[in-house]
């Protein structure tokens, strides 16, 4: 389609050929402004992957809405998480533009059309006054996906930075885990790895182990040797803001210190997806 309007306008010859008609227009005058002396056409390329943001944000905003769903937000959402359990529908805040996806999935085309949409445009911001409180329910918040977890390298302080895309794009090995998916789940992981016996396990029981915390989709040879997986998680580890950390740590702590078993639930982030936009847009708004 972007090509058969180049193809009648922009045909590369001089105002003097005399081999064609209506010669002499460059091609990025295609979408220029007809007071500025182009045609006025819609950039197709954009406007299409604009769409497809649409349609991502209808997604995020009526899958995680309470009561009965649209059929195709259900069918989508139901499709996502079979997939891997971390494709949440806010894990397209942060989604590559370009799979794979979450656990280096692939996704179908129509699908993932949607699923990077949101990868074009610069990455979202807390914009409600005041910030975001942080506190115990980051134990459960989304590892992978989660457009408000910040870089390691801001305080906190209201000038985060975010990841943009997310963290399932630096570290796709522990991404394709299906049980470490969560704040509490790193923690957990880490002081296991850090502070536990794993570094004792023999080879069949590390296997076992790593099934029983991580789950990962595939079993690499990166996740067999145990030195490579500790090294994988200190470094995703070292990458969380510490104010993060150290809220969800708050309950793990006393999660141990009590001994008692409490229902695992990723937090439902409805009103965290409501705080965020594109602070540009607004700005020209």
């Amino acid at each position: 389609m972007a090509d058969s309007p180049s193809g009648n306008w922009d045909r590369k010859l001089g105002p003097e050929d005399q081999g064609q008609r209506l010669t002499g227009l460059p091609n990025r005058l295609l979408v220029g402004h007809p007071s500025a002396g182009g045609i006025g056409l819609l950039p197709l390329k954009q406007h299409t992957q604009a769409r497809h943001a649409v349609w991502a944000m209808r997604f995020i905003q009526g899958a995680m809405e309470t009561g009965d769903l649209h059929t195709w937000l259900h069918t989508l959402a139901t499709y996502l998480e079979l997939t891997h359990p971390a494709l949440q529908p806010w894990a397209l805040t942060t989604a590559k533009a370009a799979g794979p996806w979450i656990g280096e999935e692939n996704l179908p085309e129509d699908i993932s059309r949607i699923v990077g949409a949101l990868g074009y445009l610069p990455p979202l911001e807390d914009i409600c006054d005041p910030s975001l409180t942080l506190g115990d329910w980051c134990w459960a918040a989304a590892l992978w996906g989660n457009p408000l977890l910040p870089n390691n390298n801001t305080g906190g302080n209201g000038n985060n930075t975010y990841w943009h895309p997310g963290l399932e794009a630096h570290h796709t090995m522990l991404a394709s885990c299906k049980k470490l998916l969560t704040m509490g789940d790193l923690v957990r992981v880490y002081d296991m790895m850090e502070y536990g016996q794993v570094t004792n396990l023999q080879d069949a029981e590390w296997i076992e182990w790593t099934h029983q915390h991580l789950d990962p989709s595939t079993m690499p040879t990166r996740q067999r040797d145990k030195e490579a997986a500790r090294t994988a998680i200190v470094a995703l580890y070292a990458e969380i803001n510490p104010i993060w950390l150290k809220a969800a740590w708050s309950v793990e702590t006393r999660r141990q210190e009590d001994d008692r078993q409490q229902q695992e639930q990723r937090v439902h982030l409805l009103p965290v997806v409501c705080r965020i936009a594109w602070r540009r847009c607004i700005e020209v708004i």
